[in-house]
């Protein structure tokens, strides 16, 4: 199951009211009441970022909800670390206590960690398709899904996993670190709470997914890209959400890397076609076991450690067919793994093959 836990009460949270000295942890200039708002604004954006867990707003109860709730839907990545927001007001003043997910301190370890990962895996001439590629199969390398679902945050997805909420959050943060545009999405997948990502490529926004391909029972060191960068059509088949605010996610990336393949030479833009299915001799094969032998010897050939197959098909005729392929046998590695998944492109099935060869 995924879902998001612990989250930002909202309007559900019930000020106390008590009475107040002036406030004491934040001075507000007198201004215009324009100017006050912005200054107001600017303050609780910094207590926020800071992960302060006091400050105090000069504002009644019912305006000061409204204005921290406003200043968290600016900070997704501060929203989903919030747990709790309480609220005291005097009548012009009012006290605001958070109770945070993720303290300051391993927020910061959190973000040392993702400057250190993301100097290791991305190179210099990386485009953001290489970028958002390598981040993603890091991730799902080094993340499982907590199915304690007791940890939520990025810095427990960093110690090894997390549920959707850490799995989502980490991935924006390390997108955002690296320079790619990115939102949280929240909304319901497999009968549950579910929160996700949407990313911004090559000019085109498209849905992205990290905790569904990396499924819980997973083989290790198989990565699946079924819900790598589909758009939201290809999404709603099994996820719903409320659409408002959010870009359109309306672009075929099979189109769109199909079309670059053949005007860039770009080795990275290679390995996430033939990765993701999307390169022309892996695409759609026809539901035959020849033509599934072909394909996988046509990879082992190329001495590809991963690539992924996308077969026209059931999931029991991709398995049949691969039983086939092995009583026929396949040459030149050392062992091979793969992993089924249904493709969000109806009636085919996503074959995620993963191959060691002699050193």
């Amino acid at each position: 199951m995924k879902k998001i836990l612990a989250m930002l009460a909202g309007a559900g949270i019930v000020g106390t009211i008590l009475g107040l000295a002036a406030p004491a942890v934040t001075t507000f200039a007198q201004t215009s009441a324009t100017d006050r708002s912005a200054n107001v604004s600017a303050t609780l954006k910094r207590h926020l970022e800071n992960q302060d867990t006091t400050f105090t707003v000069p504002y009644g109860l019912s305006q000061t909800e409204g204005a921290v709730q406003r200043t968290l839907a600016e900070l997704p990545y501060i929203h989903e670390l919030v747990s709790s927001v309480a609220y005291s007001s005097g009548g012009s003043a009012t006290k605001v206590t958070v109770t945070w997910l993720q303290t300051k301190q391993q927020s910061a370890a959190v973000d040392a960690q993702i400057k250190h990962v993301l100097g290791q895996i991305v190179k210099p001439g990386m485009s953001d398709y290489d970028k958002e590629f390598v981040i993603h199969n890091w991730i799902v390398n080094h993340v499982s899904y907590d199915t304690s679902e007791q940890k939520y945050t990025p810095y427990d997805a960093l110690r090894g996993s997390a549920v959707c909420q850490g799995i989502a959050t980490l991935t924006y943060r390390m997108l955002t670190k690296a320079g790619i545009s990115a939102h949280l999405v929240e909304g319901t997948a497999g009968g549950a709470d579910h929160l996700w990502n949407e990313v911004r490529v090559g000019g085109h926004w498209y849905q992205l997914d990290v905790t569904w391909d990396d499924p819980v029972n997973k083989q290790p060191g198989t990565i699946s890209y079924a819900y790598y960068n589909v758009t939201s059509a290809q999404l709603a088949k099994d996820h719903t959400w409320n659409h408002a605010g959010l870009p359109v996610a309306n672009t075929s990336f099979e189109t769109t890397v199909s079309a670059l393949l053949k005007t860039l030479k770009d080795p990275y833009l290679s390995t996430i076609a033939s990765a993701t299915g999307i390169s022309a001799d892996l695409h759609s094969i026809s539901a035959t076991a020849e033509t599934l032998r072909t394909v996988m010897q046509a990879q082992l050939n190329a001495h590809k450690a991963q690539f992924t197959i996308q077969f026209k098909g059931s999931t029991a005729s991709a398995t049949a067919a691969l039983n086939q392929v092995s009583s026929a046998g396949l040459s030149g590695f050392t062992a091979l793994r793969y992993t089924l998944s249904p493709s969000l492109t109806a009636g085919h099935t996503l074959i995620a093959v993963t191959v060691t060869y002699a050193s």
